[in-house]
């Protein structure tokens, strides 16, 4: 998927893409935290490769009015830090999103590691029983 498709997934009723109010307030407040003003964001945001981004994009990201891309999210996270996303519906949405993933890779390295603990067993078992063949050998 290109950057253009990848927009924001807010999980909700419709889950179609929307601003997240959070997000929005996060960004305000990380890029005032470092005291660059709207118009420094978008020219970092534009080297990184956006190049629609303007100081409006960055009011109406900030005032909620506008959902981001991922790529996007991903370079607001470089620029202004990781914590933007933290608290956010993003960060909720993904791991809504992953746990089923997640849960099968659990799943499936368990019954791998179930399935190597069987064999090693198996082999102790017959290094065992070599060990007390000898041992009934020498006596």
């Amino acid at each position: 998927m290109d950057d253009t498709t990848r927009r924001i997934i807010v999980i909700g009723d419709d889950s179609s893409p929307r601003p997240d109010p959070v997000l929005s307030s996060n960004i305000k407040h990380a890029r005032e935290a470092l005291g660059m003003s709207q118009r420094g964001l978008a020219e970092q945001m534009r080297r990184a490769g956006h190049s629609n981004w303007h100081p409006t994009t960055v009011s109406r990201v900030e005032n909620d009015k506008q959902p981001l891309r991922v790529g996007e999210i991903e370079d607001l996270k470089q620029i202004l830090g990781s914590e933007v996303v933290r608290g956010s519906d993003l960060v909720k949405g993904m791991n809504q999103a992953i746990r089923p993933l997640r849960d099968r890779l659990i799943r499936r390295e368990l019954t791998e590691l179930r399935l190597e603990l069987d064999q090693v067993s198996a082999r102790l078992e017959k290094l065992d029983s070599l060990l007390q063949d000898d041992d009934e050998t020498e006596s």
